[in-house]
């Protein structure tokens, strides 16, 4: 009987123990924060910040007593999140090298490279060539984003000492576009008192999402603890609230993450700067029947590409759905159908009747990162060429730069329209391939994301929605 209660203890004492691990509150962490105004900092004494706002919320709501180390030196917070144990670090940048290093919890912010303009001077950009085409673009002496864009061939830009420098011609107007972090390019206009509710994010060149870093022994249901009362807020507009007071006109990031680019008649910027086209709607259609709304991000197809392939719980639009994809994402569609055919201008003799014809050629031009391309490489073709968007692509074609462009069918005649130049200055070749575009899903999507957005597609598809969307854009294309 004595070895009977024994065991009975010990197996309750296990089980205790066991729930205790599971059960974890997270009063063992260790908060970390690196100074990075406006989200983290302390002012007379007291902390504040849009992240460190957000944390002290959270640490509220959980019942945790936890404090917030505060510091300059990132090195030492990155390195105590590396190598000590119960480390939460923040606002910290997520990157393919520490996705795998850490367990997170956000995003919290988006920190985007980008040309950035007043909205008075009323800019549009469509193309890193727009940018090319302005008077001059400013940029930092000695840093990176000078580089970048003197590797893409820019010849206009200018150079100021400091960022603050940079920001201060910016609003006296001395240069209308420049290229920096649209992050810190905020927070110091906040710094010299000026308003940043006035900067325009023109186009975004990169994105890295931002979040709470946790070091990996940290269990995962403490950090999903986290990240349901961080979405909790979201959804009640708490996260809206800190970036309307420190960071006014910048929209929070919601659940997902949504990215698309400049790809008429699909998605591209309206006169007013919003994002419209056919798959715009129809991704609206479905945010307007979900509770996972949030900001679309505009940027190119590379950067919005790549976005999916490393920030859980994100989503591009449209992507087209091929074998070589299939198993990288999570599909709801689809949402638009194209025919990817080789365009020539109608000016020359070139005849390409058939695939083969086009190896023929001196270049075949399309856009970096579409299926088109590697298409164009698995078949061998050696003289592919490749541009950020359709839009530089075309017009390679019609300044006569390249004999011929694979493009497609859709996207096409609103290209030739936006350009000035009719459906006769061009001429349709042999058909590369067809398929659809889908809204394509980071791998590590919640599974109750993917459900809710693939029965509100079924939804819209069933009760003729999608349908009526169609028709508006592609009157003379079946759906």
């Amino acid at each position: 009987m004595k070895q009977l209660t024994a065991l009975v203890l010990a197996a309750l004492t296990i089980g205790l123990f066991s729930c205790k691990k599971e059960d974890i509150t997270g009063k063992e962490l260790t908060i970390l924060a690196e100074v990075m105004k406006p989200f983290n900092y302390e002012e007379n004494g007291i902390q504040k910040g849009i992240t460190m706002e957000l944390v002290l919320k959270i640490l509220d709501e959980l019942e945790l007593p936890n404090a917030v180390e505060v510091s300059s030196n990132w090195d030492s917070i990155f390195n105590r999140l590396k190598t000590e144990k119960n480390i939460m670090a923040f606002t910290t940048g997520m990157t393919t090298e520490r996705k795998e290093q850490f367990k997170w919890a956000g995003p919290v912010t988006l920190w985007h490279t980008a040309f950035v303009s007043l909205k008075s001077s009323e800019l549009n950009f469509m193309t890193v060539d727009d940018a090319k085409r302005q008077p001059a673009v400013g940029v930092v002496t000695s840093y990176y984003t000078g580089e970048i864009l003197i590797n893409l061939g820019f010849t206009n830009l200018v150079y100021y000492n400091t960022l603050e420098e940079l920001v201060w011609n910016l609003y006296n107007g001395t240069v209308d576009v420049v290229f920096d972090n649209l992050s810190l390019i905020q927070i110091i206009a906040q710094d010299q008192s000026l308003d940043p509710s006035k900067l325009d994010n023109l186009l975004i060149y990169s994105s890295t999402p931002a979040y709470l870093a946790f070091s990996k022994d940290v269990s995962a249901k403490l950090v999903k603890n986290w990240q349901d009362k961080l979405d909790l807020l979201k959804d009640a507009g708490f996260l809206q609230e800190l970036y309307d007071q420190y960071l006014p006109g910048i929209p929070a990031p919601g659940r997902i993450l949504m990215f698309t680019e400049e790809n008429p008649p699909q998605t591209y910027r309206d006169f007013d700067g919003s994002i419209t086209g056919s798959s715009m709607e129809m991704v609206q259609s479905m945010m307007d029947e979900t509770n996972l709304a949030g900001p679309v991000e505009m940027t190119s197809w590379t950067n919005a590409y790549n976005q999916i392939l490393l920030v859980p719980n994100s989503m591009t639009f449209s992507t087209l759905r091929s074998a070589d994809r299939e198993n990288l994402f999570h599909w709801v569609g689809p949402v638009c159908k194209k025919k990817y055919c080789f365009f020539v201008h109608s000016s020359t003799n070139y005849q390409i009747n058939t695939i083969d014809d086009a190896r023929h050629m001196r270049s075949v031009g399309t856009v970096t990162g579409w299926a088109s391309e590697k298409e164009l490489l698995d078949l061998g073709f050696n003289n592919v060429v490749t541009w950020a968007t359709p839009q530089e692509v075309f017009q390679k074609l019609m300044d006569g730069d390249i004999p011929c462009a694979v493009l497609n069918d859709i996207s096409i005649r609103i290209l030739g329209t936006e350009s000035g130049h009719p459906p006769k200055d061009y001429r349709k070749g042999a058909m590369l391939s067809e398929g659809q575009t889908y809204l394509a899903f980071s791998k590590d999507t919640e599974s109750s994301y993917i459900t809710a957005w693939k029965n509100t597609y079924n939804s819209l598809v069933s009760t003729g929605k999608f349908s009526t969307i169609w028709k508006k854009w592609y009157p003379d294309i079946e759906w």
